[in-house]
């Protein structure tokens, strides 16, 4: 779903599966659950504070298993977060 130009104040926002254009959120938890993927464009956070759950909670604890268990991990796991910081 596409959420334009909202103001949110508090509270959660899961943002899974929608498109967030020029939002406003303040003093908001910013949820991802990792169950589908989303695009924010343009919005203003003030004060966020981030929660990961579920599929995303589960896939950072998978990453952090392969860095530190298997041979190549760390260097797997540094590859991905550069293509990340890359784009």
């Amino acid at each position: 779903m596409r959420i334009e130009s909202n103001k949110f104040e508090g509270g959660q926002q899961v943002m899974d599966g929608n498109e967030w254009v020029s939002c406003e959120f303040r003093d908001c938890t910013i949820v991802f659950a990792g169950r589908a993927g989303c695009t924010i464009t343009g919005c203003r956070f003030t004060n966020p504070r981030y929660d990961l759950t579920d599929n995303a909670l589960m896939t950072i604890n998978q990453l952090h298993a392969v860095y530190h268990g298997l041979p190549g991990g760390k260097e797997f796991v540094e590859a991905v977060f550069e293509d990340i910081r890359r784009k």
